[in-house]
């Protein structure tokens, strides 16, 4: 059998049993974002089209509708229902990730090893795996990103790739608005530095490309003008947007003037490794808390983080031996992926507001390790001494899975995103004999409550657990993992208070099936 028969058969089926794992486990959605995917897709199909002036629509999700309409399409052609269509759907599309990158970096380095190493790496990437296995706008348009991002630089090489680089930026034009965002910064930072090259050495500066972005542009203004509802940017003001593109020209500049005006210069090398080296603070401010607006994680992150540490390396070294004295755009857009990503990341660090700040110094990592992954394949390859390096590196990542991922139930890990069968239990009871009460309970709890038509305030309940806030006729939700983990407010659970706890049991229990409880708070 072919060898790249047997590297893509073995990407794919690793990549689909790593990311739909957590769904046949738990046998639920995957994440707290499902709630309104699914039942948008469930009124959708119900109805017969899906748009934001139907009644009870979730009128944030609806303007970027594909995702529910990739929910509705897979429960027709397969006859199942909308919540077990896009459960298993979603993982399963992202699961095609991996195999897309070893496809498209094949074409860009014609080398199979480079491009099943990087496949391999991103296959098993952990962050990944966990964030491509819910059911979530971010999963269904990743595989997306990577391929627009890969069919675009393949346009250099022909032009034949125009169109299935339209059709697939166009597809996450219509699926997730961040994941677009930080498309379209990427080839925006790519094509200034492209251009300044080409005018600095006199090359011939590719039109095709210039007029792809540019109609990409434009449809991207059309469609925001005119579909998508401005106000759930209410958040971003115009100073924010010019602090954003201030880091973004400062990273540029540094950009242009060490890896293209000065291909040679010793500075580079230097410059290059102090702004990586950012990278390995922001794995230590996990612990140490460096940087503001961040929580500080246990020794059982640490010690999942090892791999990811030994990763950064790799990149600095990446860095430092790459060189532009050769007219190689792959060279210049593997260099400026990661660069105009660091820049996102100085922004999430130093310029955003407190909540954008944790979201998005989180969120950043899977758009950034593709580009590291082929970039440190490129590096091992040339390097053959490191073989050795790479395997234990290998079996880091696998061993990291293991012990970090699959215990489901973790703190830090997203534990909030997997609902069990007794929860979900809990809330249709709830649904039935709520009686108009007050609901108590967490950002896990209230997301799913929406779905069965219920509203939660976790700010409120929050303050009713960890700031004895009086409620009275009151349901409170607790579930057997909040014991343990915490209360869920962002992105990790608060532990609750022990006194807290004791009182717990002077309650009078409504409901109970041994993992998920429901008290009368009078």
């Amino acid at each position: 059998m072919n060898k790249a028969i047997i590297c893509v058969l073995l990407i794919i089926i690793n990549s689909i049993i790593t990311r739909s794992y957590f769904t046949l486990a738990t046998g639920q959605p995957v994440s707290v974002d499902a709630w309104q995917l699914i039942k948008n897709a469930e009124i959708g199909i119900k109805l017969g089209h899906i748009d934001r002036s139907i009644e009870n629509i979730d009128n944030y999700n609806i303007n970027w509708p594909l995702s529910q309409i990739f929910g509705i399409l897979i429960s027709i052609i397969f006859g199942v229902e909308i919540k077990d269509a896009m459960r298993l759907g979603f993982p399963l599309i992202a699961s095609i990730s991996p195999l897309l990158l070893f496809t498209l970096s094949l074409k860009l380095t014609k080398n199979n090893l480079t491009a099943f190493l990087a496949s391999l790496f991103l296959a098993n990437y952990t962050y990944n795996i966990y964030f491509t296995s819910g059911i979530t706008k971010e999963t269904f348009s990743y595989p997306f990103f990577i391929f627009s991002l890969l069919c675009f630089l393949l346009i250099f090489k022909n032009k034949k790739y125009i169109i299935p680089f339209f059709i697939s930026s166009i597809v996450l034009l219509i699926s997730h608005h961040f994941t677009l965002a930080v498309f379209y910064i990427v080839l925006l930072f790519f094509l200034t530095c492209y251009l300044v090259y080409s005018i600095a050495y006199a090359k011939k500066i590719n039109k095709g490309i210039i007029i792809s972005f540019a109609l990409f542009t434009f449809f991207i203004l059309l469609y925001y003008n005119f579909y998508v509802n401005r106000e759930v940017f209410s958040f971003l003001s115009f100073s924010d947007i010019l602090i954003f593109l201030s880091y973004q020209a400062f990273i540029l500049l540094i950009f242009v003037k060490t890896k293209i005006i000065n291909i040679n210069s010793k500075v580079s090398n230097k410059i290059f490794i102090i702004f990586f080296s950012f990278i390995f603070l922001y794995i230590l401010n996990l612990f140490f808390n460096i940087f503001p607006y961040n929580y500080i994680y246990s020794t059982y992150f640490l010690i999942s983080s090892i791999s990811y540490i030994i990763l950064i390396f790799f990149i600095l070294l990446a860095y430092k031996h790459i060189k532009l004295n050769e007219y190689s755009i792959m060279k210049l857009f593997l260099l400026t992926w990661p660069a105009a990503i660091f820049a996102f990341y100085l922004y999430a660090f130093f310029g955003a507001n407190y909540l954008l700040s944790i979201t998005l110094s989180k969120r950043l990592l899977d758009f950034l390790f593709p580009s590291t992954f082929l970039l440190i394949s490129l590096y091992l390859i040339k390097n053959k001494k490191l073989t050795t390096v790479f395997s234990m590196l290998i079996i880091l990542l696998f061993l990291t899975q293991i012990y970090f991922i699959y215990p489901l139930k973790l703190n830090y890990t997203g534990y909030q995103w997997l609902y069990s069968k007794e929860e979900i239990e809990a809330f249709n009871w709830l649904k039935e004999y709520y009686a108009n009460n007050v609901i108590i309970g967490d950002v896990k709890a209230s997301y799913a409550l929406s779905y069965f038509g219920l509203s939660v305030n976790p700010y409120d309940s929050y303050l009713y657990f960890f700031e004895d806030k009086k409620v009275k006729n009151a349901l409170i939700v607790l579930y057997y993992e909040m014991l343990y983990n915490g209360f869920v407010l962002t992105d990790y659970g608060e532990k609750l208070k022990d006194e807290w706890k004791t009182k717990m049991y002077e309650k009078s229990i409504i409901f109970s099936n041994y993992r998920t409880f429901i008290f009368h708070e009078l």
